[in-house]
């Protein structure tokens, strides 16, 4: 990323990659983004470390709060140099309520990408393991999508500043639209949640 803005300011000013860096590094763009490169680069010295001892332990271990303390850390920093950041209706609040609402999409697309390449296996092994694993993801999307909707709405409502415009711009009409899909989503994981997954572990036990 630091690269990449470096050249496009490059074209920009006709100067030296070298002083264009220093210049992209100066403003509030560049700084955060190499916090965000020296924190990855924590991230995945720790992870390198203590990968066996994560992976042959049964509960949580010290290591992993520390990798889930780095990505919060990571998600707080993108989340200072986004919209929330420019606003003038309590800047840090909305920060701080765009950097839970990023954390808990990358919670929703993470925990997707783990279960099937991590989780899924175990399902040709055991088919109640598997059950469980579904059942147990799921859970845990239903948490995140309750987050995700409400940090978003909050977002939503950052861009349009009064809700008279829900109905008089772009941006509303289109929160509307978002929304009504929004409880269709939800009736739909309440039948799941509720039907759907204790129907296939009674399957499953049974």
């Amino acid at each position: 990323f630091i690269v990449v803005k470096t050249f496009d300011l490059q074209q920009l000013q006709s100067t030296a990659f070298k002083e264009t860096l220093r210049i992209f590094l100066s403003t509030v763009d560049g700084r955060f983004a190499l916090y965000r490169a020296l924190l990855a680069t924590v991230f995945g010295a720790l992870f390198v470390i203590a990968r066996n001892r994560i992976f042959t332990s049964v509960k949580i271990t010290s290591a992993e709060w520390a990798l889930c303390f780095l990505s919060a850390l990571i998600i707080l920093d993108r989340s200072r140099v986004s919209h929330a950041a420019a606003s003038h209706f309590l800047p840090h609040f909305s920060i701080f309520i765009n950097a839970i609402h990023l954390f808990f999409k990358e919670a929703w697309v993470g925990g997707a990408i783990v279960l099937t390449t991590v989780f899924l296996p175990f399902y040709r092994k055991s088919k109640q393991l598997g059950v469980h694993a579904f059942s147990l993801f799921s859970m845990h999307l239903s948490f995140v999508f309750a987050i995700v909707a409400v940090t978003g709405a909050y977002i939503v409502w950052l861009h349009l500043k009064n809700p008279a415009y829900i109905f008089t711009t772009q941006w509303g009409g289109s929160f509307l639209v978002l929304s009504l899909f929004a409880l269709l989503l939800a009736g739909m994981r309440f039948y799941h949640q509720f039907i759907s997954d204790k129907a296939c572990a009674g399957l499953t036990v049974g």
